[in-house]
């Protein structure tokens, strides 16, 4: 839907990467902030307040006339995707037991590679009815806000062991370390995120496809990282993690 974004309200390529930039730094915040959010909400209430903002953020985007409510609807999106993030993974840390506990996190970015190979698809299909992308992101947008507000009613179960204290220690790795190792990691989330935005733009603009075909070489990508996922999540490899990445 980028470049559709893009024509919608005028933009270059550069200015429509603000979209991406308040993003970020609005999840850099939620995770600066976790020490604070953490502590108040714990990561199961946390999880379903991130993930009803991030819907309501989507409702917001598709209602969007102005650049304003656009960029407020994605910092909405990023804070929450950043919140979300840290809890997730809290969660995964706290409920699967030591063995299970790399496919369960395979298992969990298995989820995010079947999210964005759902995506284009989902335009593919909209954009066959005549619809906008404004739609597709109301469309989405309602359907995870009802989940959502229903998740606020669900109860655990009695025999669910309590969520245990959150406890903030230092860590035996240096600072030095964990700054550099995070500065490799994100290495990667830029590439993923420069293949899935400009990957459409290149094939639209410079090839000459359209619309769906678009969409469908970005579905053939996400589908190749899907496959990867699912394949740490099925197989158990007797290497260690640090050998593995």
């Amino acid at each position: 839907a980028f470049p559709d974004v893009l024509r919608e309200f005028s933009l270059s390529d550069s200015k429509g990467s603000l979209f991406f930039l308040l993003a970020s730094a609005a999840g850099l915040v939620a995770n600066l902030a976790s020490v604070w959010w953490l502590k108040r909400w714990g990561p199961v209430y946390g999880i379903k307040i991130f993930q009803l903002s991030m819907s309501l953020g989507l409702i917001m985007i598709s209602f969007s006339h102005g650049l304003w409510v656009l960029f407020t609807g994605m910092i909405f999106v990023g804070f929450s995707f950043g919140g979300t993030g840290i809890t997730q993974n809290i969660l995964i840390a706290w409920g699967a037991g030591h063995e299970s506990r790399r496919k369960s996190y395979g298992a969990l970015h298995a989820i995010y590679g079947f999210a964005s190979l759902s995506a284009p698809l989902i335009l593919i299909i909209l954009y066959d009815y005549k619809l906008t992308w404004q739609n597709a992101f109301f469309i989405i947008g309602l359907l995870s806000c009802l989940v959502n507000v229903w998740s606020f009613f669900v109860k655990a179960h009695e025999d669910d062991p309590p969520f245990p204290e959150p406890t903030f220690r230092k860590s035996g790795v240096s600072r030095k370390t964990i700054y550099w190792f995070g500065i490799f990691n994100s290495l990667y989330v830029v590439a993923e995120l420069l293949i899935g935005t400009r990957l459409v733009l290149l094939s639209r603009r410079d090839w000459g496809l359209s619309a769906n075909e678009a969409n469908q070489l970005l579905s053939l990508f996400y589908f190749l990282l899907l496959a990867g996922r699912l394949l740490m999540s099925f197989i158990h490899f007797k290497a260690r993690t640090k050998v593995l990445m």
